[in-house]
């Protein structure tokens, strides 16, 4: 069984599994639990660093995105797969970095994009 976690190219076989509406096989409900499980992983990793950052170092929060409390892990999917496929030169990098820049693009920080004059 692949692992989403080898490429963006995987992620996208692996983890495409999500958008099926209907006839989800066992293995594509498999698929979607590590895809999940992933995802979600690498979200909680990054806010655990930035409240690392936070509480320990004394530093601001410097999180690269910025989920709305709604937000879940088949969206979070469902985005990275958008930006991988609209960034078919990047599907060779680590899926971890292809999840944060997805988010970032798609929730960014009001800090982040805030205009300073």
């Amino acid at each position: 069984m692949e692992l989403p976690s080898t490429s963006g190219n995987t992620y996208l076989r692996v983890c495409s599994v999500v958008e099926k509406d209907k006839d989800r096989t066992r293995d594509d409900f498999r698929h979607s639990i590590l895809c999940a499980a992933y995802t979600r992983g690498v979200v909680d990793g990054v806010v655990a660093e930035d409240a690392f950052q936070r509480m320990i170092i004394g530093k601001p929060p410097t999180s690269p995105f910025c989920t709305p409390e709604a937000a879940d892990s088949e969206q979070a999917i469902r985005i990275t797969l958008k930006y991988i496929r609209n960034n078919p030169e990047l599907a060779h990098q680590t899926p971890a970095v292809l999840i944060i820049e997805a988010l970032r693009e798609a929730f960014p920080c009001p800090a982040h994009t805030a205009k300073k004059p």
